[in-house]
């Protein structure tokens, strides 16, 4: 049986690691304008590939290049949002699945058509890849796979613990 992939990040070193059989990647994270992220390996259909990313600042996608990335409705639901930095949030995290996936399957992000199941999850329409994205505050995680049944969750952790009392 195949090993299953993994990939681990370190939001605050920005470096990334790769494993998966006899395959090793350890590269930067670079995504910027120039959409020079990776050179991409294709997924297998035992290999859950995950990328954190930040939603506040540039520094993984830019504001102007996810939002140009994002589809009418998109644009539109981000509108909704009370607050500027709840819109840019969204802007980011849905601009990062879409230049994530597109990677994959070499194609335009904005060509990416999404649906939603009866709960309201998002799925490519007509596309056998999967993807789970999760977010806390301004951290993001993305889990990208060929595996139908794929979830993700991240929480912020900000509250003091007094390890000695416990």
């Amino acid at each position: 049986r195949d090993s299953l992939a993994w990939m681990g990040f370190d939001c605050d070193s920005a470096s990334w690691s790769r494993k998966s059989g006899s395959r090793n990647l350890a590269f930067l994270n670079d995504l910027g304008p120039s959409y020079s992220f990776l050179e991409m390996i294709p997924l297998s259909e035992n290999e859950v590939e995950v990328r954190g990313f930040h939603l506040d600042s540039d520094g993984d996608i830019s504001l102007e290049l996810a939002s140009s990335l994002l589809s009418a409705d998109e644009r539109e639901r981000a509108q909704a949002f009370r607050f500027p930095v709840h819109q840019d949030r969204y802007i980011r995290g849905r601009g990062m699945v879409r230049h994530c996936l597109a990677e994959h399957l070499q194609q335009d992000p904005k060509n990416l058509v999404f649906e939603l199941e009866d709960r309201g999850k998002p799925f490519l329409k007509n596309n056998e890849l999967y993807f789970n994205l999760s977010h806390s505050e301004e951290k993001a995680a993305l889990a990208i796979s060929r595996l139908p049944s794929l979830g993700i969750d991240i929480e912020q952790f900000d509250r003091e613990v007094d390890i000695p009392a416990l």
